[in-house]
């Protein structure tokens, strides 16, 4: 109803702008005072009025407008021109630059405008017009393989799961790793709400940073280094991503702007699975009569029977009808559904020299690859600023999201997960027979109870829940003088969720329910005292004084029990229901510094410092300090700017902290109720009072390089960071305990090429490079402990991801082969290799990532295309495991008519010389737990998005009420050019804090579609 109303408004001020248009038509071209090429994209409007127009490719532009109207051209880095018209109807516009707009500006900690060659440290901006054509559902995924040293995987969790997004490499064995997000200024809240086990029902809620929506936002700032984020103290350990969303601007009457978008969504990558072999074992259908009803006998479970078309033609299926025995190359295939994604926004905006505004409604809805799987955003943003008098100002944004789902993607080791029976679902099998369940439990293909059918998981175990947030921002800046200011800031962001999820328990028992509820809110002011003058005739001089409050609090309440009646899900329904709620807080109060530094726009010097107080780790104070360095020696140099166009080089050292979680110092007491009986506890492991912040100590150099009139540009970086007093849970005497221990280094270059290497007067072509190389190594651990524990241990196959003495982090342990001083495999009597435990199998970590993007130009026609790479790595893949144990992996037909030949020897030494059966040898080795075969190298280059887009003349725009028409035809997430993984997605991970593990996860999706943009 919200967007049919906007559309409505949409369609009245189309109608509005079109009666207002003038019969006289004037035709120009603008070109640069300098260089005498065609600028497009110039706005011109006629003064007063709301007609308007763009140039195109060619700098030409054609409006209707009458004799004595004034024309208002403008244009990013150009000086604004003021020209007004006579009799005469052909003009030509020479542009004149505008020297101090031209020097490039990025927003650094706390919103504060930065030029660029000012920096001493890395940080790279994205315009927000990248994100708004080949549209994301979680936005930071639009951000993959675009930024040197950024590394973010998706999860299995759909359109609405959570990324991971990890800067220059991990640095804490229990942090999240993540970055802290700011917005506007103000930190909001990005917990993953997801799993934390493989073991359960496993649903990934999405994280915080997934409610923003894309359309609204104007820059994103990546800040890699902690002299980057060192002014956010606790918080910045793991590098900041600041977003700064859009505003309303000057104009006459009101803009609109309408995004459409829908695509059409595909499993991109399906895992390799024989065709020749069907249901049965040993070679046989249960006993060999092919009367004999499947669906009875354990053997239903695997593709060990007879091969395809080798004399058995029939069999009595499941529901005990006769079937023929053949292969369905397409039973998985089939299984998934075409989802669809539609995405539509309409934005409102206006102002003038004392107010403006930006009001925003987006809509994103989306129908998952499996059935019944629906996932529904909506987002609403107002933001006005305006001058109260000559010296106060004030801004403010208030932003509603509401998500609701229904069926999320379940991963991990559980039932209700329908990825399970689909991978255990012999080849032989049509799963088009398992859609009419008709609500009965054991209307499946295998008689083991806690397997189902995984249609009946879909229709009657779903999972849904709903969200409520808001975010608020609101700021005061007073102007005692040019020089000085004071500026009062306070930001909320609140958000309440109801989730429920079914557990199966079992054919004689009701289905588990699984409720919670949880509300969390983080309320962050600030007040800085800004001050910047010319201190001297070279020297320019700027200082900050701060103060910041953080609090933080939420709660969460979980019921959970067996329904009493089936379909009907309320927590009243429950039998007996347990009850438990856990509440946490969290303030934490800082003071903060910067002085900034600028001599003869040549050399640059900042110093930052920040020192915390945080309830978390009571009755201590932490100091962060920073030094940052610049020397535009370009400025310097009488070169032609044509040949080499700018230079400097950047130097920094900084420390930052990663704060532990609310009560890690003292016992929290966690309420539980059950038969209106109420038990308190503490929480499992046992708090430290003596804990401390982990602290990042970095150091920083690069260079910017820049040619051929910016044509071509270099940014390179070499950084070193060590990360001390990690915070872990670790086995003590006293049992699992919070502990300050371990010592990490992140070591590591960067480096970004651009470059244009065509532009003519119809065509440009521009492209950019990056590329990064992180070494990573636990140096230490504490009191004689050598690992920690990264991931939860992926059961039943007894793989964990480590953080290890002495080795690179995110050691992949499991069982592997044994063997001998030769190299030979070890194995049993009956030729099935014999496993060794506690083997490193691999390392979640990458040798190097980078990406590759290129924009093509022509006339009105914009090409782009992007590529994301991995080099290195490893990833374990338990559903290959799982398949290779139940024969219907592609690598199981080999052996099963001659056997395995292996170069082993028995236990005694002796060589082992006769062929297994590749059913003895896979099931042995995935009975033994042996994961080392499954663990594989995570490289890939993917192509990530393609689009080609059409932008409407302007000679035919000025015939219509429209400012600009853009249509795009858009895929992203297309597929490999190379995986390293075959049949894996090597990108894959079950939840955000579960990583270098696949196991039974939905396929990503592969989109494709198309997108307009409308303005006027």
């Amino acid at each position: 109803m919200k967007m049919k109303f906007l559309m409505l408004c949409s369609i009245l001020l189309l109608s509005l702008h079109a009666f207002a248009q003038d019969p006289n038509t004037y035709k120009g071209q603008v070109n640069d005072a300098t260089t005498n090429e065609p600028l497009p994209g110039v706005n011109i409007k006629v003064q007063g009025t709301n007609t308007g127009t763009v140039t195109d490719f060619n700098g030409k532009f054609s409006l209707k407008a009458k004799e004595g109207d004034i024309l208002v051209f403008s244009y990013i880095g150009y000086l604004q021109q003021e020209v007004t018209l006579g009799n005469q109807t052909a003009l030509t516009i020479s542009f004149e630059p505008n020297v101090q707009e031209m020097e490039e500006v990025v927003v650094t900690a706390f919103g504060m405008e930065r030029k660029t060659k000012a920096l001493g440290y890395s940080v790279t901006e994205v315009s927000g017009e990248d994100l708004t054509t080949i549209k994301e559902p979680n936005m930071m995924n639009s951000l993959s393989g675009k930024i040197a040293g950024v590394q973010i995987n998706r999860s299995s969790g759909g359109a609405g799961g959570s990324s991971r997004v990890v800067i220059r490499g991990n640095n804490s064995l229990s942090g999240s790793n993540q970055p802290l997000f700011i917005v506007d200024g103000v930190p909001i809240d990005n917990t993953s709400n997801s799993v934390t086990s493989l073991k359960n029902v496993a649903i990934d809620y999405g994280d915080g940073i997934a409610d923003l929506n894309s359309d609204d936002i104007e820059t994103i700032s990546v800040l890699k280094g902690p002299a980057a984020a060192a002014l956010y103290g606790t918080r910045a350990a793991g590098g900041v991503i600041l977003i700064n969303t859009k505003t309303g601007v000057k104009r006459e009457g009101i803009g609109v702007e309408i995004n459409s978008n829908v695509t059409f969504d595909f499993p991109m990558l399906l895992w390799n699975l024989q065709n020749s072999y069907g249901v049965g074992n040993e070679g046989s259908i249960n006993d060999g009569t092919p009367t004999t009803v499947v669906g009875t006998d354990w053997n239903a479970t695997s593709s060990w029977g007879p091969k395809f078309g080798s004399g058995v033609n029939s069999y009595i299926d499941f529901d005990g009808e006769t079937k023929s025995y053949q292969g369905y190359e397409n039973n998985v295939k089939d299984f998934f559904q075409n989802g669809l994604t539609l995405t539509n926004g309409v934005a409102l905006s206006g102002g003038n020299e004392i107010s403006d505004f930006r009001i925003s409604y987006t809509n994103l809805q989306n129908n998952g690859i499996t059935k019944g799987s629906e996932f529904d955003r909506n987002m609403l943003t107002f933001r006005g600023r305006t001058k109260l008098n000559k010296k106060l100002s004030a801004d403010a944004k208030l932003s509603y999201m509401r998500v609701e789902g229904y069926n999320r993607p379940v991963s991990g080791e559980n039932y209700v997960n329908p990825i399970y029976s689909l991978v255990s679902m012999p080849r032989s099998l049509n799963v088009n027979d398992l859609k009419d369940h008709q609500g009965n439990v054991k209307y499946k293909f295998n008689p083991d109870p806690l397997t189902l059918n995984p249609y009946y998981a879909l229709d009657e175990m779903p999972n849904f829940d709903e969200k409520d947030r808001f975010l608020g921002m609101a700021s005061v800046k007073y102007e005692f003088t040019e020089w000085l200011s004071v500026q009062g800031r306070t930001g909320l962001d609140f958000w309440s969720a109801d989730r429920t999820s079914l557990n199966f328990r079992g054919e004689d028992l009701n289905n588990e329910m699984i409720n919670v509820r949880q509300q969390v809110k983080e309320m962050n002011s600030d007040l800085m005292l800004t001050a910047e003058r010319q201190l001297t005739d070279d020297l320019n001089g700027k200082l900050i004084l701060g103060a910041n409050l953080l609090k933080q609090t939420s709660t969460s309440d979980l019921m959970s029990g067996a329904m009493a009646y089936e379909g009907v899900y309320t927590v009243n329904n429950l039998n007996q229901p347990q009850h438990t709620r856990t509440e946490l807080e969290k303030e934490v109060v800082s003071f903060f510094a910067a002085a900034n530094f600028d001599y003869m726009n040549v050399l640059f010097l900042d110093l930052t410092a920040r020192q915390d107080a945080s309830s978390a780790l009571p009755g201590r104070t932490f100091f962060y300090p920073s030094v940052t360095g610049a020397f535009a020696f370009s400025e310097l140099m009488n070169m032609d700017s044509k040949l080499f166009t700018f230079g400097k080089v950047r130097a920094s050292f900084a420390k930052v902290g990663n704060d532990t979680q609310p009560y890690a110092t003292s016992p929290n007491l966690i309420f539980s109720r059950q038969d209106n009986i109420v038990t308190v506890s503490t929480q499992s492991i046992r708090p430290n009072p003596d804990l401390v912040p982990e602290t990042t100590s970095s150091f920083e150099i690069g260079t910017d390089l820049r040619f051929f009139d910016d044509r071509l540009g270099l940014d390179v970086t070499y950084y070193k960071a060590t990360s001390e007093d990690q915070i872990y849970a670790a086995q003590t005497s006293e049992g699992y305990r919070w502990i300050n221990g371990g010592v990490i280094e992140n070591k590591g270059i960067e480096f970004q090429l651009t470059a244009t290497p065509v532009e003519t007067t119809n065509f440009r072509w521009s492209m950019t490079l990056n590329a990064a190389k992180n070494t990573n190594k636990v140096l230490e651990m504490k009191d004689g402990l050598t690992n920690t524990l990264v991931n939860d241990t992926a059961t039943p196959f007894q793989v964990s991801v480590i953080a290890e003495e002495g080795q690179p982090f995110g050691q992949i342990k499991g069982n592997g082969f044994t063997y001998d001083d030769a190299g030979r495999i070890v194995v049993d009597a009956n030729g099935v290799p014999i496993a060794k435990s506690e083997q490193v199998l691999g390392n979640i970590t990458p040798d190097m990532t980078g990406g590759f993007t290129n924009t093509i130009n022509y006339k009105n026609f914009t090409l782009n295309a992007a590529l994301g790479a991995q080099f290195g790595g490893d990833v374990f893949s338990g559903t290959n495991m799982t398949m290779h144990r139940n024969g219907n992996h592609a690598d199981t037909e080999a052996g099963r008519e001659n056997g395995i030949q292996q170069n082993a020897v028995t236990e005694d030494g002796n060589a082992y010389t006769e062929a297994v059966d590749a059913q003895t040898y896979w099931v042995g080795v995935t009975n033994n737990r042996i994961a080392e075969p499954f663990v594989t190298d995570a490289s890939f280059v993917q192509l990530r998005e393609v689009s080609l887009g059409y932008a409407l003349p302007a000679s035919l725009m000025s015939k219509t009420p429209f400012q600009n028409i853009t249509v795009s035809v858009v895929g992203r997430n297309l597929g490999y050019l190379y995986n390293a993984a075959e049949g894996v997605d090597p990108q894959s991970m079950a939840a955000r804090n579960i990583v270098g593990v696949e196991y039974l996860s939905l396929p990503s999706s592969r989109s494709l579609g198309f997108n307009i943009n409308i303005k006027l």
